[in-house]
């Protein structure tokens, strides 16, 4: 027995040329925890996520006929949810740049600011428009926190759409890193927003208690999977603001 140990050992240095390896890993694993598959991964389920989504709440309202509070909802969920999005996904999109090239991809980009916050502000009509004797349910509408947060994320889109405008004549460290905080908490609102809306009385009409969760629990994913990449390149933008002398402090013995 030990005879034929000695000679499988001998085969084996043989064929790797007297080489000792401590380490062994498959080749699938290698790939695996590459960034760029695991950017892929994350941007294939955060489209799943939005579309899904957005699918299965513009379906109830096509279904309502989009009146009043279902025409609210569609609108918004295209403006303020499916948007800004796919607004962010698409700027880093690794598809997309190779198909269509940088230029192209920026112009898709400022497309889809504009759309979103045009199609958000449509959907904000029906809450501000005054039904028979009924005073207007805007003011009321906006002191809930899905409303607040609704407003709230409204208008830092538009400081959003502002500051992106401006970086087409101007480029500045400071200014990009103004326009990512405007599109990063314009749409954390927009989701705080669609998150409440869960709990309102249209939804609760329309969806069982188990389908409600399972819209939350789509929604939470949406804010990691789609905006995980923004917030790292926010963080390379303050990093690149910070003085010298304050990476000098880490360097002193």
């Amino acid at each position: 027995m030990n005879e034929r140990r000695e000679n499988v050992s001998q085969r084996e240095n043989t064929t790797l040329g007297h080489q000792q390896r401590d380490e062994f890993a498959w080749d699938f694993m290698v790939g695996t925890f590459d960034w760029q598959l695991y950017t892929i991964c994350i941007e294939i389920a955060a489209q799943a996520l939005l579309i899904a989504i957005t699918i299965a709440v513009a379906r109830k309202c096509l279904m309502r006929g989009l009146s009043r509070t279902a025409e609210h909802a569609f609108y918004c969920i295209l403006g303020f949810f499916l948007a800004p999005g796919e607004a962010l996904l698409s700027k880093h999109s690794w598809l997309l740049v190779r198909l269509i090239g940088l230029h192209t991809l920026d112009l898709m980009h400022i497309a889809l600011g504009l759309l979103g916050f045009y199609s958000g502000c449509i959907g904000l009509l029906p809450k501000s428009r005054w039904y028979g004797h009924k005073p207007c349910i805007c003011i009321t509408h906006s002191l809930t926190k899905h409303g607040f947060c609704g407003l709230l994320g409204l208008f830092l889109t538009a400081g959003c759409l502002l500051s992106g405008l401006a970086l087409l004549g101007v480029r500045n460290v400071s200014l990009n890193l103004s326009h990512r905080l405007f599109g990063l908490s314009g749409f954390f609102c927009s989701i705080c927003s669609q998150w409440f809306a869960y709990n309102s009385g249209f939804a609760r009409r329309e969806w069982r208690e188990q389908h409600i969760k399972l819209l939350k629990l789509g929604t939470l994913a949406i804010i990691l999977t789609v905006a995980h990449y923004e917030l790292w390149c926010l963080a390379r933008d303050i990093v690149q603001l910070m003085p010298k002398e304050t990476f000098e402090i880490f360097h002193r013995d």
